[in-house]
């Protein structure tokens, strides 16, 4: 195997497990976060740590970023020792972020000349990163991604759609269809369950004479409510989804 240099900027529950994937598949791996306790994990594994993103991508032949969103990135990317600061002609960014494509088509303009860029945002959570199973919509050209590809099969299995932003679209596409669908099947599962019983109380009634009948109401009672709740916390978290969600419809429409 090739040892790659690489700078792992973003040490969130995504980052961490797959800088982590890259430290143990051997790779020179500097990572770098704006909490620096965030990257601990990924340090006793056998990363450095570096100050700034510039300082962590000096000298790096491939740059992963992986932050919250398209304010994080510029920043990460073009703000004062941001990456671009570091970053050397011929080196790669592997732009693996949810963003959008008009995010990832301002990247160009903050990096040096003569860095390629790739868009590569993954479709997962925390147990296919810790397993290397994720799904990987990469954009970019064809010479890219091969060049690419053996770095992203460590994290997943990557999927070239088509030119740069052609990932990050997808992505959004799929983030749309996936939160409009789970908040849809959580509210539904939830209400029905526990309005069984709320439309008709009188089964409870018909029902109190067998004690192993009251337990499965009391466990389905709870099961209920904890779906509900569950809801109730996807749906405050639901922000990111709807932000995806007028991404996508912009998009769409330009």
């Amino acid at each position: 195997m090739t040892v790659t240099k690489i700078a792992f900027l973003g040490m969130g529950r995504m980052g961490v497990p797959m800088a982590g994937r890259l430290v143990d598949a051997g790779h020179d791996v500097t990572v770098w976060n704006r909490t620096p306790e965030k990257a601990e994990p990924v340090v006793r594994r056998g990363a450095r740590q570096a100050a700034t993103p510039a300082e962590a991508a000096t000298g790096a032949e491939v740059a992963i970023t992986m932050v919250a969103d398209p304010t994080a990135l510029r920043s990460v990317v073009g703000g004062a020792d941001g990456l671009a600061a570091g970053l050397g002609s011929g080196s790669y960014h592997l732009e693996m972020s949810t963003v959008g494509p008009e995010t990832v088509r301002e990247l160009p303009g903050l990096l040096p000349a003569g860095v390629i860029l790739v868009d590569a945002p993954v479709l997962g959570s925390i147990p296919q990163a810790n397993e290397g199973t994720l799904k990987i919509f990469v954009g970019g050209t064809e010479d890219a991604f091969e060049e690419a590809r053996p770095l992203l099969e460590t994290v997943g299995s990557p999927r070239r759609l088509g030119e740069l932003g052609a990932g990050a679209a997808m992505k959004l596409v799929a983030n749309s269809t996936l939160g409009a669908l789970m908040t849809g099947l959580v509210w539904n599962a939830g209400f029905k369950g526990f309005s069984w019983f709320v439309k008709d109380p009188s089964r409870f009634s018909r029902i109190h004479g067998s004690i192993a009948t009251i337990i499965v109401f009391m466990i389905w009672v709870y099961v209920s409510s904890v779906i509900l709740l569950w809801g109730v916390e996807f749906t405050a978290s639901y922000g990111k989804f709807r932000r995806d969600i007028r991404a996508a419809g912009a998009q769409a429409n330009a």
